[in-house]
């Protein structure tokens, strides 16, 4: 095959697989078995050889992230369904005070965005922001920008299924990248507020959100909440601490048993369970239900990030990776441009931030070596470019603008502007590390 031709059929790949699913709306993970199929047959790999290397693209990458998503969005329910994501963002409005209100709400879904899925975010503050509103004056647009910090950190810090399929698929320990996603997020958020608070158009909050606040009784204290969110990232960056310092020690052993992924979200959600909830041995909801919905909803994250491992198999065998790595080498391109934009395109394609940062990994991964860029320059590069940018295709858009009692155009000027100015600041963020050769 020629590199002419083997670079002609990835992009007829990278094509279709973006026209199923935003112009034909077939499912993610359809869509990617699809395109990997395509890919492996266009490349003549021999036929009966195609299932058994699907089978094992997806199952090594299965093997590293299935369980730490489904504990991530065990860890997100609980958070969730006992009322410890709110009291976390009703103590940080309490500390910030009403004239630093929109920080507050800042900090809380930035730390949120760690384990729960930005649209549950918006789900759970967007009616205590609709009764700050009416006491404050301050419009739903600001709410609704600001709240996208959780779309930051969901697409820079583990274990939310983004970054984590994107740190396995590029070979990264949680320990690595989950200090320096925080560190590139951050002037992301800081963005992100002074875009809220700039926003000068008000918007009243829906009638049936106000009072909503009034019934969240019950809930746990700040301390029982915040734990066992911060345990298990403590846990994991303590692990990596160690591995460096106290290398092939028994206290490297321990760590590296308590500080692994799967055990220290094991850790966080025995800890939610205990703190949170009162003798949840008593109670099925919390028993049962919640691990029933953690599994519904952590299936579909699983299957696009395995089938990502499976297309990323066929792309390193094809070369051309290796192929285009090199033409860019041999360009004035800085070759850290090559994911972060890849990753934007899929973002503003699809409107899927996981899917962003998945498929740009699997394309990525073979790829690093040739470019001389490092895994986690890589990593960072993918997560900024996948926050920018949500618009009409983006489900978070709509369910944000609905909720907020906004019009199309006030949403994306609030949302889609944020999400275009918060995903540049961390992009600029990664920039300067790599060019100052910290990453």
């Amino acid at each position: 095959m020629s590199s002419t031709y083997v670079i002609v059929v990835f992009f007829i790949a990278i094509i279709l697989l973006l026209l199923l699913v935003s112009k034909f709306k077939v499912h993610a993970s359809m869509s990617m078995l699809l395109v990997t199929i395509f890919l492996a047959v266009a490349i003549k790999t021999p036929l009966n050889e195609v299932p058994k290397l699907i089978n094992e693209g997806f199952g090594s990458t299965a093997k590293n992230v299935a369980l730490v998503i489904f504990l991530g969005s065990v860890l997100g329910e609980i958070l969730s369904k006992t009322g410890a994501a709110i009291k976390i963002t009703n103590t940080f409005i309490k500390w910030f005070g009403q004239k630093k209100i929109l920080w507050a709400i800042a900090l809380s879904c930035f730390i949120m965005g760690i384990p729960i899925f930005p649209d549950t975010i918006g789900l759970l503050l967007i009616p205590i922001c609709s009764n700050i509103a009416v006491t404050t004056g301050l419009s739903m647009m600001q709410f609704a920008a600001v709240i996208q910090v959780g779309v930051i950190t969901s697409s820079l810090v583990p274990p939310t299924p983004g970054p984590v399929a994107a740190a396995a698929i590029l070979g990264l320990s949680l320990g690595e990248v989950i200090p320096w996603g925080i560190l590139v997020a951050i002037p992301g958020a800081i963005v992100n507020v002074f875009w809220a608070k700039s926003i000068k158009k008000y918007v009243e909050p829906k009638d049936e959100f106000i009072t909503e606040v009034d019934k969240l009784d019950n809930i746990p204290n700040f301390g029982k909440s915040i734990i066992p969110l911060i345990i298990p990232i403590f846990l994991i960056i303590i692990d990596n601490v160690v591995g460096i310092i106290y290398p092939e020690t028994r206290l490297n052993e321990i760590t590296s048993f308590v500080g692994n992924p799967l055990s220290a979200l094991l850790i966080g959600v025995f800890m939610a369970m205990f703190l949170q909830i009162e003798e949840f041995w008593k109670k099925k909801e919390y028993r049962n239900d919640i691990f029933e919905n953690a599994l519904i909803g952590s299936v579909v994250p699983i299957f696009i990030t395995c089938l990502g491992g499976s297309l990323g198999s066929f792309i390193k065998n094809s070369g051309v990776a290796d192929i285009i790595a090199q033409r860019v080498v041999e360009s004035s391109i800085a070759p850290i441009f090559v994911p972060m934009i890849i990753s934007i395109l899929i973002r503003i394609i699809t409107g899927s931030n996981t899917l962003a940062l998945t498929t740009t990994a699997a394309l990525v991964a073979p790829m690093i070596n040739t470019l001389g860029i490092t895994p986690l320059a890589a990593f960072l590069a993918i997560g900024s470019g996948g926050i920018i940018f949500s618009h009409a295709n983006s489900s978070g858009l709509w369910l944000n603008t609905t909720l907020c009692n906004m019009s199309f155009d006030q949403g994306l000027k609030s949302i889609g502007v944020a999400t275009l100015l918060s995903g540049l600041g961390c992009c600029a963020m990664t920039l300067i590390l790599y060019f100052l050769g910290f990453i």
